[in-house]
């Protein structure tokens, strides 16, 4: 089942260390803007604009990442890793000095452009530099670097807000990012021989990618439009994107085609579950619950930790691993049913935090291993693109599943009716099928064998 592995070389070591580091900040980030997300909208605007601001950095990493994986591969990782950290940066500092609600969501827009654009040739590093015995182990890092955020960072976040403000902290954030560059400076050398050839499809693609963006900026609009108008945009933007996006992703994506279109659905209905639910426990812990936000930071914690926890397990497995991401996508659908229990006032809290947990473990059984496996099955010379569609998933999915909540929030609330049960109802789904996707992964396998 498991087995030793090699001593880390240094170059290995650096690129760990830099890597996880420059995730922490990712996560701290994404961990603490949900956290403070309720101060936030307090002070600028309307609940309804909780999607749109959630999502618009989903939205900004689907064109990046599009276009970044052929680029790296192209360019190289250097001029795309620096420019992914100066947009962040630029970014957070945005939304930190924001005096609006519409600036503070064009500065999560181009912080989401940086995010795009580093975690690239992250991944293609890591394809270039580790060994395939220790890439696993980066990938479960990479799920672990997501812990102390969620153990330290959001309960800071949650008292900055009702302390200092909510504002410092993209401050700080935006300081932090520049430092993990120094162990990773040093082994842009060990990058990929760039091919110096895009391809023809490359405007193509990056016009299609630009496209689905912007139907995805559309769909989480839609919440901020008053009456049965806001159902224009949302279902023009998730037609649009729903008609380009298959163009851009491995065949066979959308109907879960084995092997790597299943991948890449599973990867994509997954953390599209799983961001959904994230992006609204925190708010309906605080408006349903009546808890301020370091105590609904704890509950994100629970699912942090969880992820981890299975993200760790799986980096130990090292036969049958196509399975995992079935047994994960169970977990997590699994775990999303007493997740809705949260919507309701006199439910026990227990219940959904026990479930939340339960989805945590589904997710860190699933990801991980997603990336593993689908890097595993190409050439080193095509990481960029393979890595492309990993991370267009990851933005992707939940773009999608932030429109239909706004769907969800805007008519809900249009007819008098607590929002949070169907718009939480919306991540289970989705999660169900996920599990569909997942299956399809360890039966073609198992078949060919």
């Amino acid at each position: 089942m498991t087995s030793p592995q090699k001593r880390y070389s240094k170059a290995e070591k650096a690129l760990l260390i830099g890597a996880v580091a420059m995730i922490t900040i990712f996560a701290f980030e994404s961990l603490a803007t949900t956290t403070i997300m309720p101060s936030v909208v307090e002070a600028l605007g309307s609940e309804l604009w909780l999607p749109l601001a959630a999502g618009a950095p989903l939205a900004a990493q689907v064109f990046t990442c599009v276009i970044c994986g052929p680029l790296v591969d192209a360019r190289g990782a250097v001029p795309f890793l620096l420019g992914g950290v100066i947009s962040f940066a630029v970014g957070l500092l945005l939304c930190g000095a924001a005096p609006s609600m519409v600036v503070f969501t064009l500065g999560r827009t181009i912080q989401g452009l940086g995010a795009g654009l580093a975690v690239v040739p992250l991944y293609v590093l890591v394809g270039a530099i580790s060994t395939s015995e220790h890439r696993r182990t980066f990938f479960a890092a990479f799920s672990m670097a997501w812990v102390l955020p969620s153990l330290i960072g959001a309960p800071i976040a949650g008292f900055a807000a009702q302390t200092v403000g909510w504002r410092p902290v993209f401050w700080v954030v935006s300081i932090l990012i520049f430092v993990t560059l120094l162990p990773l400076l040093p082994l842009m050398r060990l990058a990929p021989v760039p091919s110096g050839y895009v391809g023809n499809a490359f405007v193509r693609r990056a016009i299609y990618a630009l496209i689905v963006a912007l139907g995805l900026l559309a769909t989480q609009a839609s919440a901020v439009v008053n009456g049965l108008v806001s159902l224009v945009p949302l279902i023009l933007g998730l037609a649009v994107s729903l008609l380009v996006l298959p163009t851009l992703l491995p065949a066979g994506t959308f109907s879960a085609r084995p092997v790597l279109g299943a991948m890449i659905a599973t990867r994509g209905l997954t953390i599209a579950a799983n961001v959904a639910a994230i992006s609204l426990i925190p708010m309906v812990l605080e408006t349903v619950r009546g808890w301020d936000p370091a105590e609904a930071s704890l509950v994100v914690a629970a699912g942090s930790i969880s992820w981890a926890a299975g993200s760790a397990f799986q980096s130990r497995i090292n036969q049958r691993r196509e399975r995992l991401p079935r047994w994960g996508s169970v977990f997590l659908a699994v775990g999303m049913l007493p997740v809705l229990t949260l919507a309701f006032p006199h439910a026990p809290v227990w219940i959904g935090v026990v479930g939340w947990t339960l989805a945590g473990l589904g997710i860190g059984l699933t990801h991980a291993t997603l990336s593993d496996l689908a890097l595993e099955q190409t050439p080193v010379s095509k990481h960029g693109e393979v890595s492309s569609a990993l991370q267009l998933a990851d933005n992707a999915g939940p773009a999608l599943a932030l429109g239909f909540v706004s769907l969800a929030l805007s008519l809900s609330t249009q007819s008098g009716v607590a929002p949070w049960f169907p718009a939480l109802s919306i991540a289970a789904v989705i999660a169900l099928l996920g599990v569909f996707a997942a299956h399809r992964i360890a039966t073609a396998v198992s078949e060919r064998e």
